[in-house]
């Protein structure tokens, strides 16, 4: 198979994917021109075939001034336990363990960040809570995640679980926009997403020089196992130590990106 196949097109529907392999037809850019796809789809083969982004500038102009500031990107990081190992979590939540928060005041100020892990199990997931509360003033601006439904789910259990946050979580989440929609509604399309929208593939892509690669934790899954295991023990002191460091860093990056 090509690096880039068939395989790779998005939600194609497995009776359109068999009719391209009986037709021997694996490359992405040898696709027919009659060949009948969803109009995303067809915006997918098309940028690869000519290997031109398609970029809808007044579209993305538009969402963008329409931001109010200051903006707030921030990120989750969470882990779920069928034996919850706090009170006022449910087994299986998402229970959240870190932070982070880039905030820009103004178009041109300079961008502040904030961050919050919890260092064990027992450290209660309000005084995280607490910081995050203490660094979002949700009386105006706009809050920027990447894939809205899980910031907008924990922040709906956060709010259950400590009532006197629950104003702030509610306000929160009215305030958020999802930067995904841009790349999930096709204003912005290019050869080398093929065809996804996580962060981990738009990111290399627009801006280079950000590398989750380059992180010793460089997804989620990692950093989930990863705090697990520091708060179970079973590093010594000088690996729980670069463990954490390194979780805030690749959080960081996820705000920051």
């Amino acid at each position: 198979l090509p690096k880039y196949s068939v395989f790779n097109i998005s939600r194609l529907h497995r009776t359109k994917l068999q009719q391209l392999v009986d037709m021997k037809i694996f490359d992405l850019r040898e696709i027919p021109e009659h060949f009948e796809v969803s109009k995303n789809q067809q915006l997918q083969i098309q940028v690869t075939k000519n290997n031109e982004a398609l970029i809808d500038e007044d579209k993305i102009r538009d969402i963008i001034q329409g931001l109010e500031y200051p903006i707030y990107f921030f990120d989750y990081e969470s882990f779920s336990y069928a034996v919850p190992v706090q009170n006022g979590v449910i087994p299986y939540q998402q229970m959240v363990f870190q932070y982070s928060l880039h905030v820009l005041e103004e178009p041109n100020s300079e961008l502040q960040h904030f961050e919050y892990l919890l260092k064990s199990k027992d450290e209660s997931v309000e005084k995280l809570v607490e910081s995050l509360a203490s660094n979002i003033d949700t009386s105006k601006g706009t809050a920027i995640v990447w894939h809205d439904s899980f910031e907008k789910a924990r922040n709906r259990e956060m709010a259950r679980m400590f009532p006197k946050y629950q104003v702030f979580f509610e306000e929160l989440n009215d305030m958020v926009y999802d930067l995904e929609d841009i790349f999930m509604d096709k204003l912005y399309v290019h050869p080398d997403f093929m065809g996804l929208s996580s962060i981990k593939k738009i990111l290399p892509v627009l801006a280079p020089d950000y590398n989750y690669n380059e992180l010793e934790i460089s997804n989620g899954k990692i950093a989930k196992v990863k705090w697990h295991h520091m708060t179970d023990g079973r590093f010594d002191k000088a690996v729980t130590e670069q463990v954490y460091n390194d979780l805030l860093e690749y959080c960081k990056l996820d705000t920051l990106a």
